[in-house]
């Protein structure tokens, strides 16, 4: 659009009162204050200076049917022409409106209400879950946790202990499959609740092989100090 493009960053003033067609044939409907100081035209690119604020380049201005004469033109806004009451014809059919477009007022502020105690119970828990999400999966080194999450959710404080354990996020790390990981951290939380984790049990919910699982419970009984597997069957009979 050739009025956009000259006039760049424009603010039109408010009053309807002069059409102007441009150098590419379009006709627009300008909102102009009273003409205040030097005014200038030509015939080929006319320059309107209105308050020393505005420009407009334009070829000519139209207030009169070309055709008859008449003066009562008629704006079809929603269609974009110009046209003529008298004779019906159409002077252009490229119209826009330079009006500012009317400001939008913004609804106030709704004041915001406080949380219940279970809502923010509920956030919180939001909030854990979010962060015990990403826990695992740096633990585990892997993203496929879902099978798992629920279990350590029930078991987050033996979780974060392993989570700040190096020798076992070291040990964690270094194993080769997901399912490796998932046993081990599950066997880690048994031995720290005083229990002994059955290689057999894990071994066919895990899907690992039961001799490479017995020598991962040893390395993660290393790592939580605990020198022999009887020290911690006798604890779990206590």
């Amino acid at each position: 659009m050739v009025f956009a493009k000259m006039l760049g960053q424009y603010q039109p003033p408010p009053n309807v009162n002069r059409y102007f067609r441009f150098t590419r044939g379009h006709t627009c409907i300008c909102l102009l204050q009273p003409f205040y100081g030097d005014t200038r035209r030509s015939t080929t690119h006319g320059v309107l200076y209105l308050m020393s604020s505005y420009s407009y380049y334009a070829v000519n201005t139209t207030n009169t049917c070309p055709y008859c004469g008449s003066e009562n033109l008629v704006l079809d806004a929603h269609g974009g022409i110009l046209v003529c009451r008298s004779c019906g014809a159409v002077i252009d059919d490229t119209v826009f409106d330079a009006a500012p477009t009317p400001a939008v007022i913004a609804a106030p502020a709704q004041p915001t209400a406080k949380l219940t105690k279970t809502e923010r119970a509920q956030m919180r828990l939001a909030a854990l879950s979010i962060t015990m999400s990403r826990r695992l999966s740096r633990l585990l080194n892997t993203t496929e946790i879902d099978d798992i999450l629920d279990y350590a959710k029930a078991n987050t404080p033996e979780v974060m202990e392993v989570y700040g354990s190096a020798c076992l996020r070291k040990l964690l790390k270094s194993l080769k499959t997901p399912a490796e990981r998932k046993a081990a951290l599950e066997a880690a939380i048994t031995l720290m609740k005083g229990d002994y984790p059955l290689a057999s049990i894990l071994s066919k919910q895990y899907g690992v092989n039961k001799k490479r699982l017995q020598y991962i419970i040893k390395r993660i009984m290393y790592c939580l100090n605990i020198t022999r597997t009887i020290e911690v069957l006798s604890t779990a009979l206590a």
